[in-house]
C-alpha cells in the first residue's frame, strides 16, 4: 500500500483496487475546492451544487493523467441553464468556472444538455469525447459516459450537500469499475450495497485500507486544491498580443489596463509605464528584421 502525506480536510484523490483485483476504485473529496470556486464566483445554494459535483465529475475521469497531461471538462446545460467549465491537472491541481451565478439545482437534479470531455497533454489535444444528458443527474451521466467509453460494468455515486449558509458541506465522490475476471454477479454482490451507503462512512473505511468489507490496495494518491495557472507574466504576454497600436491606445485612454481570469476571478492591472514597455517592446525590431 501506498503512503503519502495527504491534509484529508483540504482535499484528496484516492486510486486502488478492492477485494484483491475484483474492481477497480476511485475516491474524491474536493469540499475545499468547491468551496473555494464558491466564494471566487459568489454562487448561489444551486450554482455552488452544480459547482461541486462538477468539479467531482471531472476529478473522477482524471484518474490515469500523468505529466503534464490534464482534463477538461464542459457542460452546457439547457435545463436549468448554465455553462461549467473544470481544468484538472496530474499534480491535484483543479480549477472551476460556472454561469451564471445563480443556478436553482436541487440535491441530485437532473440536467438536459450535453457534456464534453478533452484531454490534453502539453499544449496539444489527445481525446475529445462528446455525450449527451438527458434528464440526468451528474451522476448518471458520468455513468453512462464512462459505460459507453470503456464498455465495463460500474456505478458512480457523488454527494453535495449545502449547509444552511450555501457552504459546500462536502464534495464526495466515488467510482467502483468492474475488473476483467469478475462477473457481473459476483461485482454485484460485493460491491452493490455501496450505491446505498453514505460516502463520508465510505470514506472513513477506505482510510482504514478497507471498502465494501474488503482488502482496499492503494495505487495512487494526490492532494486536492484550487488552484489557477494564471499569473501577472500570463496578463501581460496576453497584453503583449495585442500590438503596439492597441496598446498605445489604452496608455492613452484609460492609462492602464485591467484583466481579470475568468477561471478564478484574480484582477490584474498593468500600469502606464508597464504599457508602455510592453508597447516599446513591440515596436522593436526582431532579429529576424535585422537580417
Amino acid at each position: 500500500m501506498i503512503t503519502v502525506k495527504v491534509d484529508y480536510t483540504e482535499g484528496f484523490f484516492v486510486r486502488g483496487i478492492a477485494h484483491g483485483g475484483k474492481a477497480r476504485v476511485l475516491l474524491v473529496e474536493a469540499k475545499a475546492a468547491a468551496n473555494e470556486s464558491r466564494r471566487r464566483h459568489e454562487l448561489s445554494r444551486g450554482a455552488s451544487r452544480v459547482s461541486a459535483q462538477g468539479i467531482v465529475a471531472a476529478l473522477l475521469m482524471s484518474a490515469h493523467i500523468k505529466g503534464e497531461e490534464r482534463i477538461t471538462m464542459q457542460v452546457q446545460a439547457e435545463k436549468p441553464r448554465f455553462a461549467l467549465i473544470v481544468d484538472v491537472h496530474s499534480d491535484g491541481a483543479i480549477r472551476a468556472r460556472l454561469t451564471p451565478p445563480k443556478v436553482f439545482m436541487q440535491d441530485n437534479g437532473t440536467i438536459d444538455g450535453v457534456m464534453l470531455v478533452i484531454k490534453h497533454d502539453a499544449g496539444k489535444e489527445l481525446y475529445r469525447g462528446a455525450s449527451p444528458i438527458e434528464k440526468a443527474s451528474f451522476e448518471t451521466a458520468l455513468e453512462d459516459y464512462l459505460t459507453r467509453s470503456q464498455q465495463t460494468m460500474g456505478f458512480v455515486r457523488i454527494e453535495s450537500p449545502i449547509d444552511s449558509e450555501g457552504h459546500v458541506e462536502r464534495a464526495t465522490g466515488l467510482l467502483v469499475e468492474r475488473l476483467p475476471g469478475t462477473t457481473d454477479e459476483e461485482f454485484e454482490a460485493l460491491f452493490g450495497a455501496l450505491r446505498g451507503e453514505s460516502l463520508s462512512s465510505v470514506l472513513e473505511t477506505a482510510r482504514a485500507g478497507t471498502i465494501a468489507g474488503g482488502p482496499l490496495e492503494v495505487l495512487g494518491l494526490r492532494q486536492v486544491e484550487f488552484r489557477c495557472g494564471c499569473s501577472p507574466e500570463r496578463a501581460e504576454g496576453l497584453l503583449s498580443g495585442l500590438g503596439p497600436e492597441e496598446i498605445a491606445s489604452l496608455i492613452e485612454d484609460p492609462g492602464f489596463a485591467e484583466m481579470t481570469c475568468n477561471f478564478c476571478g484574480q484582477v490584474y492591472i498593468l500600469d502606464r509605464e508597464q504599457l508602455m514597455a510592453l508597447r516599446d517592446a513591440g515596436l522593436a525590431p526582431s532579429i529576424e528584421d535585422a537580417k
